[in-house]
């Protein structure tokens, strides 16, 4: 599954993770710890009648607000204006004796600034940091790029994944170094800064400074928040994650898709999220190296007017022609060899003098492929079979004369690939009729 799409179906099971999550503070039931998230729904059910209805009001109102702002104004700081029109609310009307939760009731709000440290990282916690600090960084990524890439569509911007990836590798390292959240792209706020007029990186920077200085000015008034407009705020921009189109893309185009799809969110439910975006990977990477395992070979027929005509291979053993021009397409290594292998063997055994292998379309040739390959031409000899290979690309011509069957076909038989289209095959098939002529000369 590709994330040049908007949203990878980890991204959409982040989301949903987040929705559940954020249903406790904005219901007023509260939520167990520790707990799945299909645990958390059962329990906010089974408690149902905890609902508090002021907190429940706070949070809808800033969800509201929220909503109502961005439609009409894109520009706007929506969620900033929501949340300080609830905590209005909540102060006129005295519902922070009602239920609802304001942040100074959390705590002491610790003084906001810049605090340069080294983190000290136990020894006996490494494992649990790196793994779970993986998920997070896998998940980050996908949002950044999936980010970038609209962006970058909508600008005619070209995107360098791999710079995107040092850039943002390199700021989460720096922001660790004072007590930051790993960095990453966000949706909303990179719509923003376009919708603005921002021009460059620099808009992102400047952002993050005023934000620094609001917070540091009005530090004291973040108490008065209420802990339901931050859910609800939060549960707004999870819904925005969750890409709906996508989705129904991804569902109506192949089986494969759907699987992963499918497995990885309801691993989201069921399972730790860093654990979920893994197994979501390892499927996508194990169904990736099941449909490349296969070869896709086909039987290629010159007629009369000199084009060239795709057929089955099944057409092969059916005619049983003087000799067969097979084009092989994919890659050529462990998992595929054997398909070839076993094509090959019913070419050979049905006693068709030449087989011509056409690898103009073969990505790769790794070091099983080529053995497999030196052993069927071995065998192929063995049962007066002449194999012609055409197509060759310089990396497979490479690998052809480490191996040593440059040497054991001959240069005669092999013929590399040219920027003019079947150029080699059209040579490839002189030299099949002049085996061909040759062994009707010696049989007379």
């Amino acid at each position: 599954m590709s994330t040049d799409r908007k949203k990878g179906v980890a991204v959409v099971g982040a989301g949903v993770l987040i929705i559940i999550n954020q249903l406790g503070t904005l219901s007023g039931i509260g939520r167990p710890r520790g707990v799945p998230p299909y645990e958390v729904l059962w329990y906010l059910v089974q408690n149902a009648g905890q609902l508090n209805l002021y907190v429940l009001g706070t949070g809808v109102f800033a969800i509201g607000v929220l909503l109502l702002l961005r439609k009409l104004n894109g520009k706007i700081p929506a969620a900033l204006v929501a949340i300080v029109l609830t905590a209005i609310l909540v102060v006129l009307t005295g519902w922070q004796s009602r239920g609802v939760v304001l942040v100074s009731d959390m705590g002491a709000i610790a003084q906001v600034g810049l605090d340069f440290h080294i983190p000290a990282v136990p020894l006996d916690s490494l494992r649990d940091i790196v793994v779970r600090g993986g998920a997070v960084a896998l998940l980050s990524l996908i949002e950044m790029v999936s980010v970038a890439k609209a962006l970058g569509i909508a600008t005619g911007q070209r995107i360098d994944p791999s710079r995107e990836f040092v850039a943002q590798g390199l700021a989460s390292i720096a922001s660790g170094f004072f007590r930051g959240i790993p960095a990453g792209g966000s949706p909303s706020r990179s719509a923003v800064n376009y919708n603005s007029g921002a021009q460059t990186r620099v808009a992102a920077g400047v952002s993050g400074v005023f934000v620094l200085l609001a917070v540091l000015a009005f530090s004291r008034l973040i108490g008065y928040i209420p802990t339901a407009a931050l859910a609800g705020v939060l549960i707004v921009s999870a819904y925005r994650m969750i890409d709906r189109g996508h989705i129904r893309l991804t569902w109506q185009s192949r089986m494969s898709s759907r699987i992963v799809l499918s497995v990885t969110f309801l691993s989201t439910l069921i399972l730790p999220l860093h654990i979920a975006i893994y197994l979501g990977a390892l499927l996508s990477i194990g169904i990736y190296l099941f449909q490349s395992s296969h070869l896709k070979i086909s039987y290629l027929i010159q007629e009369s007017d000199g084009a060239f005509t795709e057929y089955s291979t099944d057409e092969i053993l059916q005619r049983k022609p003087e000799f067969a021009l097979v084009n092989v397409e994919g890659a050529l290594y462990f998992a595929a060899a054997e398909d070839l292998e076993i094509y090959l063997d019913q070419l050979i055994e049905a006693d068709i003098p030449v087989i011509i292998l056409r690898l103009r379309r073969m990505q790769l040739i790794a070091s099983t492929g080529v053995t497999a390959l030196e052993g069927l031409i071995r065998y192929a000899r063995k049962q007066g079979t002449s194999i012609i290979l055409c197509g060759v690309s310089e990396k497979a011509s490479q690998a052809l004369t480490s191996s040593g069957i440059q040497e054991l076909l001959g240069d005669d038989h092999i013929f590399s690939a040219d920027r003019k289209l079947f150029a080699s095959t059209q040579a490839a098939l002189a030299r099949a009729n002049e085996l061909l002529s040759g062994s009707a000369s010696e049989s007379k």
